[in-house]
């Protein structure tokens, strides 16, 4: 393993393992939490997980998709949403939510008023940066990215992380808002992982270290209603 992969991965593997810390859901979802690469274990699996997920088939598209989430991402139609919301008075937000009649696009409209006031000032960047660090991980899998430039990607994706929030309450409220924004009709999965989130940032030595966001609390408590 060349030097230059070696520190990379020695650097950005334990936030890695932090960040798919928000993805697992289900009943196997505490394992996969503790056993991140066991996400992975399961080629075709993997290659299920992501055409069902986002569409993504091949390499081409892998790569694509990330270039996108990492420099752009959901977290862009987000902020442009809740702020031409956030300048509105009540009545005339309900009035803007009410006339569209696109039934998705009121969905998110309508969940970026339930945040609105309530959002850490990073947005959804959360979402984009933890399905950035799956979607890397799982192409690494396929062998669709190299080991190189899997862990390029990785690190771009906790720069995005780092850029947008100084402590882990804020990006779980980031994450849960943006799965509520993506998968607005997903009630009950987003309830499982706040529940589980709650948890896990409770935990003494948990995988949510200070490292990444050095001034938060090692033992805070999260907060997503």
């Amino acid at each position: 393993m060349p030097q230059s992969l070696y520190t990379m991965k020695t650097k950005w593997e334990p936030f890695a393992h932090a960040m798919l810390a928000f993805f697992p859901k289900g009943p196997d979802a505490d394992y996969f939490i503790t056993n991140p690469k066991s996400i992975f274990r399961n080629r075709y699996g993997t290659l299920s997980l992501l055409d069902r997920m986002a569409g993504i088939d091949s390499a081409s598209g892998l790569s694509q998709d990330l270039e996108w989430r990492i420099s752009t991402g959901i977290r862009h139609e987000f902020s442009k949403i809740y702020r031409e919301l956030e300048w509105l008075p009540e009545a005339e937000r309900m009035q803007r939510i009410e006339a569209i009649t696109h039934n998705p696009l009121r969905e998110k409209y309508t969940v970026a008023n339930h945040y609105l006031r309530r959002m850490p000032s990073g947005g959804i960047a959360a979402f984009d940066a933890t399905y950035s660090v799956f979607y890397s991980m799982a192409g690494e899998r396929l062998d669709w990215l190299t080991a190189d430039e899997t862990w390029t990607l990785i690190g771009r994706s906790v720069h995005l992380a780092q850029s947008h929030y100084t402590n882990w309450y804020d990006y779980c409220t980031g994450f849960v808002a943006g799965l509520d924004f993506t998968f607005p009709t997903q009630l009950q999965d987003k309830k499982e992982r706040e529940q589980r989130l709650r948890r896990l940032l409770g935990l003494s030595g948990n995988l949510l270290k200070d490292e990444l966001f050095p001034d938060v609390a090692r033992d805070a408590e999260v907060r997503l209603s």
